[in-house]
């Protein structure tokens, strides 16, 4: 198996996939800028400068639409820019600090967790243009929040960091159906709604709560490893990807890296069930890992960080296979339908 590295730019935090037009989206919080790769080469095809100065806080991809949607939580907007050419199409003055947002693509709706002096409120966006078409204030606490959408339960969950609280809302009627303490501060989150299932990230414990979505009861807390930070789900797959800045837990469940002997050890990349919450295998991936996105057609995942080189083939036939690079990590991962050699930038010697 040969490697590719592709060094991209630092703390590149912020990541979507498009996989029906093959394109990669990235942003980093000093920068000005959204990034459009190849999926297949991760070569650069355009840079879009966005004009506000530095401040991306959130990204989310409607693929049904067509339309990239960038949060600046300094200028208070959202940039809405076509996914198929990276041309910046609207910018919406939301006001606040709007930071995560979440792709309802049945729905043709983005929910937009913004704050303020006064605490959070939840924004839904037209997913055609990023028009605000209503808004609900949900709380008085400061600090980030990020928000996941579960599309068949007409679903949306919201996280708080600094109150560590869980908070489901109805999609429909935008109210609030319940919200519940979790601890660890959370710094992410993800739902697998064929299982059933909510993902939070504790950044501030070494695991993961899963919570059932019907109930909000919590099922069990995943140990992957300290400080995670960044969720994905893979429906397809029944699989959940976390990234976390820790070492990996578990022994037995992770590979290291030949190519990481001598170099920055810290971060690693954990695959859960989604129905069981096992860790099925984690992998050794350098510092700070920032972001995540799945493309659950192809089975693959985009991984990015913000320094450290570690490079691993795949050892089993079912487990990803990974390529990571500094400064800001570039990775994909394949599952059995993926014939090996196929992912752009992994290829056989």
């Amino acid at each position: 198996m040969r490697h590719q590295i592709y060094e991209l730019w630092p703390a590149t935090h912020l990541v979507a996939l498009d996989a029906r037009r093959g394109h990669v989206f990235v942003a980093a919080w000093a920068d000005d800028a959204v990034r459009m790769l190849d999926a297949t080469t991760a070569i650069v095809r355009r840079v879009v400068a966005l004009g506000q100065g530095p401040g991306p806080g959130g990204m989310a991809l409607d693929a049904r639409t067509g339309r990239l949607f960038v949060t600046n939580y300094v200028a208070g907007t959202v940039r809405v820019l076509d996914t198929a050419s990276g041309r910046l199409l609207r910018t919406v003055h939301v006001g606040g600090s709007p930071r995560r947002l979440a792709a309802d693509e049945r729905t043709g709706r983005v929910f937009l967790v913004r704050n303020d002096e006064r605490g959070h409120a939840l924004l839904v966006l037209d997913a055609r243009d990023g028009a605000v078409r209503r808004r609900l204030r949900l709380d008085r606490t400061p600090g980030p929040a990020y928000v996941a959408v579960d599309a068949r339960a007409g679903r949306a969950v919201v996280v708080s960091t600094l109150a560590g609280t869980v908070t489901t809302l109805d999609t429909r009627r935008l109210v609030v159906v319940r919200s519940s303490a979790v601890g660890g501060a959370p710094r992410a989150v993800a739902v697998d709604d064929r299982t059933g299932r909510v993902f939070v990230a504790q950044s501030g414990a070494a695991g993961v709560a899963m919570l059932d979505s019907h109930t909000g009861a919590l099922v069990r807390v995943v140990r992957v490893g300290a400080g995670p930070f960044a969720l994905a789900a893979d429906r397809r797959a029944g699989r959940i990807v976390v990234a976390s800045w820790g070492q990996p837990v578990d022994p037995r469940t992770w590979y290291w890296s030949p190519d990481a002997v001598g170099g920055p050890t810290a971060g690693s990349v954990s695959l859960v069930d989604a129905r069981t919450g096992d860790v099925v295998r984690q992998v050794a991936t350098g510092p700070i890992p920032l972001a995540v996105a799945v493309d659950e057609r192809r089975g693959r995942a985009v991984v990015t960080n913000a320094g450290g080189t570690a490079a691993a083939p795949d050892p089993w036939a079912w487990v990803p296979s990974w390529l990571f690079a500094t400064p800001g990590v570039f990775a994909m991962w394949c599952r059995p339908s993926c014939p090996s050699g196929t992912l752009g930038m992994l290829h056989e010697s």
